[in-house]
């Protein structure tokens, strides 16, 4: 009874507590309502503030944090409830004493208080919503140039020396015209690139004509500086000096490349650049890098016989030469092109698919004997004479002479210009002109004339070819190019042609001189200055025949009277302009093209509508356009073309006015389109664009991309949308789309495939899904009628699908996704198949790139019953999921006699706590060898091969005890692997476990980085007494990092020594061996003769057990030599033997050597050896207090002047010299112990390191301790151990604490 009442108090009072609240909603009703409004005002203010920071963070090239994106985009869905609620529901209820209605409607206002309130309060915590973006690595060389000609490895070696060297802060290189000056710095900056010796690589090129804003925008870039306020190069200048400046006061290092420099400039007060940053230069002349202050100059010569010969042969084509006449003129012409590989590109690619023998004689014919600088001419002649049967090619080429050096010419601007001229005349509309010019621009690529912008629609000149082809120009065409003062002396505009004038100085046109021939003026400002109608004057009256009038970067407030007499004018470009009126425009009735890109102007004049005639109209970017009235897309009744987005890279709005898009039904030829718009409702219905070829049209919320789509000119791009929405009238588009980009759309269900409908992906060749709800697959064929799907896409990237399972669920036909090349997914917590794929339905054979992330229920990438399914896959990566147990799986069970990835280049497994194995087919029974390790799996057996990989890279696996089995040869199955990776495998106890030496990779391995494993030996001897020797053929880099257990590299027996001698490295160059706590030394005697005879990099850190690196040895290459933090080292070199006993040892290369850390040291080496170190040229000692003096033998050192010394507790620094090495160590060592007699623990002792501070013992040498003390020096100095630090990834922020 008491249990009863007790449940009835509390139903009682639970119900009367209900009651109260909905009474107190009810009579809060107008309370809450006004709450809601005030606080949807709030959230509406608080969104313009935070959107507007987020613009301006995004036009200054910064990553907007994605909470923050994904407040706005909540934010924008609550807004519209709210708005909705209250301008519909609140409305519609007119019913005062409907209490129910009045209850509910409360209560719903309530809540969503309190959501705006929850918006309200994170907003508030937004103190910072972005972050700088380090641009990428620039690209610096083409995939065709990285590799150096042979000839060419000496000067390349020698130049990257220099730039290592802190005391060489400039070089310079020099060579003809055409010799390949640019390509082989390039090819420089990308191995510093890749060694991580610098912290930034910059390129420009300065040219005869410097474009000072240009370069400084390029270096803004570059170093991911915001974009400048500043528009004088004088107020740049300095802000870059500034910035450049604080980055190499925080030890950044800097590397400035100068490209075709022609004369002396000053690069601080030019461009901004301080003294600190190393400098390399290219010119034609020595003269003018000596000018500059290099005093390391190095001559490019052209290539020898044998390289001049094999770079004709791959662009002619082997056979081409095969056939004995042919053969012997191309002998003749590969010698007469002296080795310059402009030359050669330019003639072979003449000569290429042209097998007639006449013409192969006459080319030949034209080039003289000893004379390059004419056969280079001749060459470029030759190719150009070859155009003129395609006269628009030659012509286009002109006109790309016609814009700056180095210049990124973009093909619209051919187009355009070559429509103004009437170049291609046997064609009428837009679409044809746009055909015919990017032929032609293929043509001049193909044939070495121009060259291509990598990821954009751009071409770029060879500066020999420009000068080649402006010389032409100006003797053809009556052409100039150059300066306004340069112009005013000029005394032939009575017969010129062409205008190019670059600068600020506009006011050069004399209104008495008369320009009846002129066709084109383009003029290229830096908006600093007005082109007022005073200035301009009446100058456009005398130029009545033009066609063609460009304006880049001017400041028109108002175009002249004058304007109208260009009657014949047919293309006008006004781009990135200050535009004020220009009204006149109207009146150019034989206008075709007009681009008004990024220009300021807020409204089209209505004047406009009289341009009838208007074949294409580019508004691209014109941020503050508010009006386009209607009559004026009314009038453009011809119009082609029609540009009016944003860069699509930040998405965009445009207020069209009184116009609308409903008013494109006027504009029925148009060809290309592209548009932002924001509500899909805005777009026109019932328009079809039946003639529509090129389109770019994004729809719904700002995009933020982190890479250009641009690889389609057929491109929708769909975001924050509903599915209802696309009904209304992008169903036409999406049918011919070739690139969609689809992200959030909601009423999505099932698959993708059904939701787009088979008409409208049947031509997709890239798709990009992202953040759908309810999406489970790309394709579900259990929902379709059979048929092939997706035939033609390329690439397919799927990100952030939380209900994601599989991407063709059922049995797709044969030929569904077979043209399939890359294939990229991440965040899909529910995929559980990749793919799967039985033998006589869809496969994937052209697939080239795989890339898995973050799918952590697959356990999984693959199931395949034949090897032929990845017959073409190139790059393989599967990263950081969490359940993933195999890569590929036999599904039947079934045992193939081998599974081949023929095409694999590069291979990458990271984090992958479960991985136990590759594939699951054919694993042997384990060895005694493999029980003994204990492993938990074998990754590789002998059933699988990669004839092709030369990047493997295996990153916490912790289900891996085994790389290899022993049946797996990898000599065989693995014959070209240049770098290997293994880095956090705790269950790993070898790399390799061996039978024979001829079991392992020797043949093409070059780079080996080992890391945080627990392995005994790297290479496991199943039979260590009769192990024979190895030897590591091509190994030029070896990296042993944090291998605790580690204490034999290969048949230890027993022994400490990292190496003994069983085991060689012939090609060693680089040498790292950290935190080994088992070794003692690093080597033994004896070792086999010639072991490390090119070892030129040698750091050791963080060995507290190793009493010295070993016996001597002979190290004729060594260089460097970095001992840091080994608390137990008593000696550098141990026991001489043999000959090297009483002897005077040479190091004939040895530059470097760092000391730091070491509180036991007492001598480079205990025995009265004599050393010869001739190009000793640092010392640096820090932390070793025992060092009494550096050897027992004599020391010859002609070169060292100095012993650099660092405190350290603090960033003191200084230098000691007292006549010689030995002795000024003995004056330290006592000038400590008096220091420490007179004031015990002084933290102002500078070799005193380890008994000052016992904490520090077990630190590892970071950029901030102790062992940095290259800074401390000489800002302008680079710590030789930096160096070495900085040569691989590895070496990061981790190494400050252990």
């Amino acid at each position: 009874m008491d249990i009863a009442m007790d449940t009835a108090n509390e139903f009682a009072k639970s119900a009367l507590g209900l009651v109260w609240q909905q009474l107190v909603d009810l009579f809060e009703y107008s309370s809450n309502i006004k709450d809601l409004e005030e606080r949807v005002e709030n959230i509406k203010n608080e969104r313009i503030v935070i959107q507007s920071r987020v613009t301006a963070a995004e036009r200054n090239g910064e990553r907007i944090f994605t909470h923050v994106i994904k407040w706005l985009d909540d934010s924008k869905s609550l807004l519209e409830e709210a708005e909705k609620f209250l301008n519909e529901e609140i409305k519609a209820d007119t019913h005062v004493w409907h209490l129910g209605s009045r209850y509910k409607l409360s209560a719903k206002a309530k809540q969503k208080i309190l959501v705006v309130e929850q918006l309200l309060g994170t907003c508030k915590t937004f103190n910072v919503i972005s972050e700088n973006v380090p641009p990428p690595p620039i690209e610096l060389a083409s995939d065709e140039t990285r590799s150096a000609f042979g000839s060419r490895k000496e000067i390349l070696a020698k130049i990257v020396d220099n730039l290592k060297d802190d005391r060489v802060p400039m070089i310079g290189i020099y060579g003809l015209a055409g010799v390949g000056k640019t390509t082989f710095v390039k090819q420089i900056g990308e191995r510093l690139q890749s060694e991580r010796l610098f912290d930034h690589i910059m390129i420009f090129t300065v040219s005869q004509t410097p474009d000072i804003l240009k370069i400084q925008d390029r270096i803004a870039e570059v170093i991911g500086a915001k974009t400048f306020d500043e528009k004088t190069t004088e107020g740049r200048a300095s802000r870059l000096h500034a910035i450049l400046n604080q980055m190499l006061k925080h030890g950044k290092k800097i590397l400035v490349i100068v490209d075709d420099i022609w004369e002396t400039l000053n690069l601080r007060e030019n461009i901004g650049i301080p003294v600190g940053c190393k400098f390399m230069l290219t010119s034609r002349q020595e003269g003018v890098c000596q000018q500059m202050g290099s005093q390391h100059n190095y001559m490019l010569r052209g290539l020898n016989d044998g390289e001049s010969w094999s770079l004709f042969e791959n662009i002619v084509g082997h056979n081409a030469v095969k056939h004995p006449h042919r053969h012997q003129i191309a002998v003749k012409t590969v010698k007469a092109c002296g080795g310059l590989p402009l030359a050669l590109n330019v003639i072979a690619s003449l000569l290429r698919n042209n097998n007639n023998i006449y013409c192969w004689q006459d080319a030949v014919a034209k080039l003289r004997w000893n004379d390059l600088a004419q056969n280079l001419t001749e060459s470029l002649k030759l190719s150009y004479e070859f155009l003129e049967k395609e006269s628009a090619a030659q012509e286009l080429l002109l006109l790309c002479s016609l814009f700056p050096e180095d210049y990124e010419i973009h093909i619209n601007d051919l187009l355009t210009w070559g429509l103004g001229l009437g170049l291609f005349r046997d064609v009428a509309s837009l679409d044809a002109s746009f055909v015919r010019v990017h032929a032609r621009v293929e043509y001049l690529k193909s044939s070495s004339l121009l060259l291509d912008v990598e990821g954009k629609n751009c071409v770029k000149m060879h500066d020999v070819v420009r000068e080649f082809t402006l010389k032409v120009a100006r003797e053809q065409h009556k052409t100039f190019v150059g300066t306004g003062e340069e112009l005013i002396s000029w005394k032939e505009s009575d017969t010129v042609n062409y205008i190019s004038l670059h600068g600020d100085n506009m006011n050069v046109f004399n209104d008495k001189l008369e320009y009846p021939n002129l066709k084109l003026l383009y003029l290229r400002g830096t908006l600093s200055r007005n082109l007022s109608s005073s200035i301009l004057g009446t100058v456009f009256g005398m130029m009545k025949m033009i066609t063609v009038l460009s304006f880049f970067k001017v400041t028109l407030n108002q175009l002249p009277p004058s304007f109208e007499h260009l009657k014949h004018l047919r293309t006008l470009t006004l781009v990135s302009c200050i535009l004020g009126d220009i009204r006149i425009i109207g009146e150019l009735r034989s206008l075709r093209i007009l681009n008004l890109s990024r220009s300021t102007l807020s409204e089209l004049p209505i004047e406009f509508e009289k341009l009838h005639n208007l074949l294409f109209l580019d508004l691209t970017g014109c941020l503050n356009l508010a009006i386009v009235p209607s009559r004026v897309l009314h009038g453009m009744r011809q119009l082609e073309g029609l540009h009016m987005s944003r860069d699509l890279v930040y998405g965009g709005i445009y207020k069209l006015g009184d116009a609308s898009l409903e008013h494109l039904r006027f504009c029925s030829q148009l060809v290309t389109l592209e548009v932002h718009i924001v509500d899909i409702k805005h777009w026109p219905k019932g328009v079809v664009f039946s003639k529509l070829r090129r389109f770019k049209i994004s729809v719904g919320s700002e995009f933020h991309f982190s890479e250009p789509y641009a690889c389609s000119s057929k491109l929708i791009l769909l975001k924050d949308l509903t599915r209802s929405s696309l009904e209304h009238g992008l169903n036409g588009l999406l049918k011919i789309a070739e690139e969609i980009i689809i992200e959030n759309v909601n009423g999505f269900q099932n698959d993708l495939y059904h939701n787009l409908d088979r008409a409208h992906v049947c031509n997709l060749k890239y798709l990009s899904i992202a953040r759908f709800e309810e999406i489970q697959y790309v394709v579900d064929t259990t929902e379709i009628d059979p048929c092939v799907v997706f035939p033609l896409l390329k690439i397919l990237k799927i990100n952030d699908l939380d209900n994601f399972y599989e991407i063709c669920h059922g049995k797709p036909l044969e030929g569904s996704f077979g043209k399939l090349e890359e294939l990229r997914v991440s965040n899909l917590p529910k995929l559980m198949n990749v793919w799967k794929s039985p033998i006589e339905y869809a496969l994937l054979p052209m697939l080239r790139v795989l890339n898995i992330e973050q799918c952590h229920r697959l356990k999984n990438i693959f199931t395949l019953s034949k090897s032929g399914d990845l017959s073409q896959l190139r790059h393989l990566e599967v990263c950081s999921c969490e359940a993933i147990e195999e890569i590929i799986d036999s599904e039947d069970g079934s045992r193939m006699l081998e599974f081949v990835f023929h095409e694999l280049h590069s291979l990458l497994l990271l984090s992958l706590p479960k991985l136990k194995t590759f594939m699951p087919i054919g694993r042997p029974s384990p060895t005694i060898a493999d029980v003994g390790t204990h492993i938990k799996g074998s990754l590789f057996d002998g059933k699988v091969a990669f004839p092709n990989l030369k990047d493997m890279h295996l990153k916490n696996l912790d289900s891996v005890g085994q790389i290899w089995t022993n049946s797996f040869r990898v000599g065989v199955t693995l014959p070209l692997l240049d770098k290997l990776e293994v880095e956090g495998l705790p269950n790993l106890m070898h790399v390799w476990s061996i039978d024979s030496p001829e079991s392992i990779p020797l043949s093409s391995l070059t780079r080996l980085t080992i890391e945080n494993c627990p392995i005994n030996e790297v290479v496991l001897a199943q039979e260590e007494d009769t192990a024979g020797s190895i030897e590591f053929l091509r190994l030029e880099y070896l990296r042993l990092d944090h291998l605790r257990n580690l204490k034999s590299f290969y048949a230890g027996q027993g022994n400490c020594a990292l190496f003994n001698e069983k085991v060689s490295f012939p090609a060693l160059e680089h040498l790292y061996v950290d935190g080994m706590e088992g070794l003692r030394e690093i080597w033994q005697i004896p070792q086999p003769v010639g072991s490390f005879p090119q070892l030129r990099r040698l750091s050791v850190w963080n060995c507290h057990n190793l009493l010295n690196i070993g016996p001597f040895l002979q190290l004729p290459s060594l260089e460097l030599l970095s001992v840091i933090r080994c608390n137990n080292l008593e000696e550098i070199f141990g026991d001489p033997v043999g000959e090297l006993e009483h002897a005077n040892v040479a190091m004939p290369a040895l530059k470097d050597i760092v000391l730091c850390g070491n509180p036991v040291l007492k001598s480079f080496c205990h025995y009265k050896i004599d050393f010869e170190w001739p190009c000793l040229r640092l010392v640096k000692l820090t932390g070793c207090p025992k060092m009494k003096t550096f050897t027992y033998g004599n020391l010859t050192t002609p070169m060292l002047q100095e012993l650099r010394l660092a405190s350290v507790l603090s960033r003191d620094q200084r230098t000691m010299w007292n006549g010689d090495l030995n002795s000024t160590v003995r004056v330290l060592y006592s000038e400590n112990n008096n220091n420490h007699d007179h004031n015990t623990g002084s933290k102002r002792n500078y070799n005193d390191g380890i008994t000052m501070d016992e904490n520090n013992k077990d630190r590892g040498g970071g950029a901030n301790d102790d062992c940095d003390v290259g800074s401390n020096y000489d800002d302008n100095s680079n710590n030789a151990d930096d160096e070495e630090r900085n040569d691989d990834h590895h070496d990061k922020k981790r190494r400050r604490i252990r």
